[in-house]
C-alpha cells in the first residue's frame, strides 16, 4: 500500500499537461479545452525547490484516449512514465492514471499504453463546474478528494498570466493541495503544503510549489549522448544529440542511437564501428543499477581491431552506456552470448563497471 500511495502522491504533486484528443461539452468546458493536444511539445516547470519541484514532460505515445508521458526530473537523473486514459462514461466523463513507473532519464521507454499497475485514480472528471467534486483516489487506509474550487482563478506564472480552474485536493490526512488550469495550455501551477519536524518536536509548514517556464512546441525531446573515445592513457569524451519525437518506434530508436554513436565514434578514429555494426536492444534494471545491451555480430571484431587495446575500446563503449542509461553496470550480449573483453573486470554476472577517472573532453587536448 505504501508503494502505491507514493505513485498516487508523486503524480498529484506532478501532474502535468496531459493530452486529451477527444472530449464531450459539460459545464464550462470540456475536458480538451484544459488539456490540449501537442506532439513534440516540451513543458518545463521551475519549482520552488530543485529537487522533484523542478521537471520536464514529454509525450512519448498519443494513441487514440490513452497517453503515455515521460516526467523527467533532471537533479534526481530519473524520469517517472506515467499512462493516462481518457474514458467515455454515460454521465460523467473521467481522465483515469492507469499506470505509473519510475525509469531512467537516458533509457527509450517501451511503450505501457495497455498496462495497468494503479488502483482507480481519477484525475479530472467532467462536469468541470463550480464545486464539482470527485474522488481522485481512494484505499482503505487512504483517500484524496478533489474539488474545483474556482473558474477564472487569477494566476502568473514565468510562462504568463492566466486565468485558471482551481482545483483543490483534500487528502485523509488533512493536507491541502491546489491546481492550476488554463484553458488551451493545460497545468500552469500546483501547490502544496510541507512540514518540516523540528528538533523540539514542532512541526514548520511551508509552501511547495511548481509553476510552468516554458513551452516548446514542434520541436522533437532532444537527449545529450556522451560518446567516448579511447586513449592509452585515458578517455576523451564529446556531446552528440540523439532527437526523440512522440510515437516512436523502440526498434527504429535504437537504430537512431546508432546513428548518433557510430559516426562521432568513427569520425574520431579510435574504434571504428564497421557498416553492420548496430545497437539492437537496451534492457535496465534500475533497482541494481545495471544495463544489458544487446550488439550485433561483429561488435567484437571492431573492439578487437581498434586503435587501442579490446579493453579499452569496451571500456570506452561502457562509458557511453552507462551514461545513456544511468546505469553504473554494464553487460554485452552477442549473438545471444555475453561479450567479456581481455583484460576489464567483471562480476559473477558479467557486469563491467563504468570507469569516469581520467575522462577529459575532446576540446581540451586539441
Amino acid at each position: 500500500m505504501f508503494k502505491k500511495a507514493q505513485k498516487i502522491l508523486l503524480t498529484v504533486f506532478m501532474l502535468s499537461v496531459v493530452a486529451v484528443l477527444a472530449g464531450c461539452n459539460s459545464g464550462k468546458g470540456k475536458l480538451s479545452d484544459y488539456f490540449p493536444a501537442n506532439e513534440n511539445a516540451l513543458f518545463s516547470y521551475n519549482g520552488s525547490t530543485e529537487d522533484i519541484n523542478s521537471y520536464e514532460i514529454f509525450f512519448d505515445y498519443i494513441e487514440g484516449n490513452t497517453f503515455q508521458r515521460r516526467l523527467d526530473v533532471q537533479s534526481q537523473s530519473a524520469s517517472v512514465a506515467e499512462v493516462f486514459t481518457y474514458k467515455n462514461n454515460k454521465d460523467n466523463n473521467e481522465l483515469l492514471l492507469t499506470y505509473s513507473d519510475r525509469q531512467g532519464i537516458g533509457f527509450i521507454f517501451d511503450k505501457h499504453l495497455n498496462d495497468n499497475n494503479m488502483e482507480k485514480t481519477v484525475l479530472l472528471k467532467e462536469p468541470l463546474t463550480l464545486d464539482s467534486e470527485w474522488t481522485r483516489f481512494k484505499s482503505a487506509d487512504f483517500e484524496i478528494k478533489a474539488k474545483i474550487t474556482a473558474l477564472d482563478k487569477e494566476i502568473s506564472v514565468p510562462f504568463g498570466d492566466f486565468k485558471t480552474m482551481e482545483v483543490t485536493l483534500s487528502f485523509s490526512d488533512g493536507t491541502v493541495n491546489k491546481e492550476y488550469y488554463a484553458k488551451g495550455i493545460g497545468l500552469i501551477k500546483e501547490e502544496r503544503i510541507g512540514v518540516n519536524f523540528m528538533n523540539d518536536g514542532t512541526t514548520e509548514e511551508f509552501l511547495v510549489y511548481s509553476e510552468l517556464a516554458s513551452v516548446k512546441l514542434n520541436a522533437p525531446r532532444e537527449k545529450d549522448i556522451y560518446v567516448f573515445h579511447p586513449q592509452e592513457d585515458c578517455y576523451l569524451f564529446e556531446l552528440a544529440t540523439l532527437s526523440i519525437p512522440t510515437n516512436f518506434e523502440v526498434s527504429e530508436m535504437y537504430d537512431k542511437l546508432t546513428s548518433v554513436i557510430k559516426p562521432a565514434l568513427n569520425n574520431y578514429g579510435s574504434i571504428n564501428l564497421s557498416n553492420d555494426t548496430a545497437i539492437k536492444n537496451i534492457k535496465t534494471d534500475l533497482a541494481s543499477y545495471q544495463a544489458t545491451v544487446t550488439m550485433s555480430s561483429s561488435f567484437i571484431t571492431d573492439m578487437k581491431n581498434s586503435k587501442f587495446s579490446e579493453a579499452r575500446a569496451c571500456q570506452a563503449m561502457v562509458n557511453t552506456f552507462s551514461l545513456y542509461t544511468e546505469c553504473t553496470l554494464i553487460k554485452f550480449i552477442v549473438d545471444g552470448k555475453e561479450y567479456q573483453a581481455e583484460g576489464l573486470d567483471y562480476d559473477f554476472n558479467g557486469f563491467t563497471s563504468a570507469d569516469y577517472e581520467f575522462n577529459y573532453p575532446v576540446e581540451a587536448v586539441e
